[in-house]
């Protein structure tokens, strides 16, 4: 949930996330954010409570016997260097905003749940997605690539990707990433929730649904 707030407002949900799992609300948070007063404290202590050092994004929660907060950081002493032969424009210096991008991806992939990544232009949104898929395991997942523009239909994008599936071996799981080249108006978000919708209620879209898991 935290990975998809804006920069400027994680202190924000820092101090909130904070004060929730504290055995009293602090009335300070209360007042400075106007909490309502039905939010109450926790009937019960939780059993793992946050480092108090740096901030909730700094961690990730492990479900290993009581459970347990782990750096973000540790997680890049496993990144594999980068190759000596790789070319300049396909380097990825990995940090801990992509170690956590990687990770949900995992996550929602395996669970078959659509991902939306949504930033401004150049910020790296397709080049981590495609790092991603083309380095998943392709005995159970094959990635495809389709570049929307403002005309492509829904039947065009259900005959591009029926194309690649009539070899598809059985158990073998299509991963689409779906990029949306260029949206020029101020309620860009809302539209593409909008367009989002109705695709996924064609039924075109739900027969699509049931052989990928849909990656924007």
């Amino acid at each position: 949930m935290g990975v998809i707030l804006m920069a400027n407002y994680r202190e924000w949900f820092n101090i909130l996330f904070r004060a929730l799992t504290e055995r009293e609300f602090p009335q300070e948070v209360r007042q400075r954010f106007d909490i309502s007063p039905e939010i109450g404290n926790p009937t019960e202590p939780y059993i793992v409570s946050l480092p108090i050092t740096g901030s909730v994004f700094d961690y990730k929660y492990i479900k290993e016997g009581k459970g347990k907060w782990k750096l973000w950081l540790e997680d890049l002493k496993d990144v594999p260097p980068i190759p000596k032969d790789i070319s300049v424009n396909q380097i990825i210096v990995f940090t801990v905003e992509t170690i956590r991008y990687f990770h949900l991806f995992f996550y929602l992939v395996r669970h078959h749940k659509p991902v939306l990544m949504v930033g401004p232009t150049g910020t790296g949104k397709s080049a981590y997605i495609m790092e991603f898929l083309l380095k998943s395991n392709p005995e159970i997942f094959k990635p495809l690539f389709v570049i929307f523009s403002a005309q492509t239909t829904a039947n065009q994008t259900q005959d591009i990707i029926m194309s690649k599936l009539d070899r598809r071996k059985k158990g073998l799981s299509l991963n689409l990433n779906i990029r949306f080249i260029k949206i020029t108006r101020k309620n860009s978000f809302a539209e593409v929730s909008k367009s989002l919708t109705r695709y996924r209620s064609e039924s075109n879209f739900v027969r699509l649904s049931k052989y990928c898991n849909v990656i924007m």
